[in-house]
């Protein structure tokens, strides 16, 4: 089915474009946020990391670089009330109190002041604009039509995701591109097939990340990889969401694990478990032997 934009900037797109533990976290606002925002660092003694405390400084709003901000959360930190700062991951501003571990927290005084200053970063602009922004390096280039680019290259790049119809343009974010409206329209068994996945009975539902639907149905629908999900359009696609693994999965490729849970473990044998703060080490993971 086609898809028609009316953006008045959609024309000029004729044009060539160049596209290149503390299992419960003490109940930290930011423990609970996905496993891109927050890092599984502790001290020795199980407390919060030497540069956790301290006022914030309000550097203003003006441009920043785009670049992650020396700073982390420490799921291991005590009981914090009060929000004293924010600080950049790369892809969006993270609030954090007296978990904050590293050189550069508090850099500004709340999460408003943080995004006014990377309102022009590729991964704000993306995220504004209705795309999905891959922050873990996998692409040598940004979607194009739904699609990633096939070319090779010595160093792949965060990149945007804009959907079946949309191209990425540095400086505007997501915007219609007039030659993906040639894309033509398939049905879910076959796009689930042709992209990979398999076509399945009685799983009530496409999966997401690979985990199937706990609803209690007995519909058809398609199971895509560990890292995708099914797009009406599209099929199985790799998915920045999926990057965040759960507690009990393999996050051997993300390195990534929900909420206050850390990834753990050797090469290729990585799994999200929950960090042992206690642990004289201060590492993430069951204790010492």
């Amino acid at each position: 089915m086609s898809k028609t934009f009316t953006s008045p900037l959609a024309f000029a797109l004729f044009v060539p474009l160049a596209l290149t533990g503390c299992p419960d976290a003490h109940g930290s606002p930011d423990a609970a946020m996905n496993g891109s925002d927050v890092s599984c660092v502790c001290a020795p003694d199980g407390g919060p990391g030497p540069d956790a405390f301290g006022p914030p400084i309000d550097v203003g709003v003006g441009p920043a670089s785009c670049a992650p901000q020396a700073a982390a959360i420490d799921l291991c930190a005590p009981i914090c009330d009060a929000i004293t700062g924010a600080f950049w991951d790369g892809t969006r501003c993270i609030e954090h109190s007296c978990n904050c571990t590293g050189p550069e927290c508090g850099v500004y005084a709340d999460r408003e002041a943080c995004q006014a200053a990377h309102t022009a970063c590729d991964a704000s602009l993306c995220e504004a604009t209705g795309g999905a922004w891959f922050a873990r390096p996998i692409y040598c280039g940004h979607f194009e039509c739904g699609t990633p680019p096939s070319v090779a290259c010595d160093e792949t790049i965060p990149v945007c995701d804009c959907g079946t119809y949309g191209i990425f343009v540095e400086g505007a974010g997501c915007m219609p591109g007039p030659l993906c409206e040639l894309i033509a329209p398939r049905e879910d068994e076959q796009l689930c097939t042709e992209t990979g996945g398999t076509w399945m009975m009685g799983i009530c539902g496409p999966t997401t990340c690979g985990r199937f639907s706990g609803l209690d149905c007995a519909g058809p629908g398609c199971a895509c990889g560990a890292y995708e999900i099914f797009d009406g359009e599209r099929g199985c696609i790799p998915s920045p969401e999926c990057d965040v693994r759960q507690a009990g999965e393999d996050c051997s490729e993300t390195g990534l694990c929900e909420g206050s849970v850390c990834c753990t473990g050797g090469a290729g044998l990585s799994q999200c478990e929950a960090p042992q703060c206690g642990d004289p080490s201060g590492l993430c993971g069951p204790p010492r032997p």
